[in-house]
């Protein structure tokens, strides 16, 4: 007789978690979520900051596995490929650009912010292992937010 209850109460929660687990929303991957136009909101090059307002017309542009980066409608660089690992921590991102070294980094998503931590330029540094860019550590330090349509 207390069988019967108990039954019916484990069917109903699993009824539940079903209608529950089904209206989840899909988890994108990271190389999903990179997708997009960026704008810049902090730049600091070894341990020197670039004025807000003198970067707001900068925007990265992540789509099918290259970056560029552009002024308005201007190409500032030939575009670059990239490749993320979401399985290291922190995770890491690698540039490589045609005929140049590979650039290793590191990124992290907070929300619709990205942040990216690399070499300043070929060779000036290895990859990193924190968020930082202090003077003479020959990288840099780039927050982004993504540009809403």
């Amino acid at each position: 007789m207390t069988r019967k209850p108990l039954i019916a109460v484990s069917v109903a929660l699993a009824f539940c978690w079903m209608s529950w687990a089904k209206d989840e929303p899909k988890r994108q991957s990271d190389a999903e979520l990179i997708q997009g136009q960026w704008r810049i909101v902090y730049f600091e090059e070894e341990g020197s900051v670039e004025p807000p307002e003198s970067l707001k017309s900068i925007t990265y542009v992540f789509a099918d596995g290259k970056l560029t980066i552009r002024d308005g409608d201007k190409v500032l660089k030939t575009p670059c490929k990239f490749t993320l690992d979401s399985s290291k921590d922190p995770k890491t991102i690698d540039f490589k650009a045609e005929g140049e070294e590979d650039g290793p980094g590191i990124y992290q998503f907070d929300g619709d912010r990205l942040s990216i931590c690399a070499p300043r330029g070929p060779g000036s540094a290895g990859r990193p292992t924190t968020f930082k860019a202090g003077e003479k550590s020959g990288l840099m330090l780039i927050r982004l937010e993504r540009v809403k349509k």
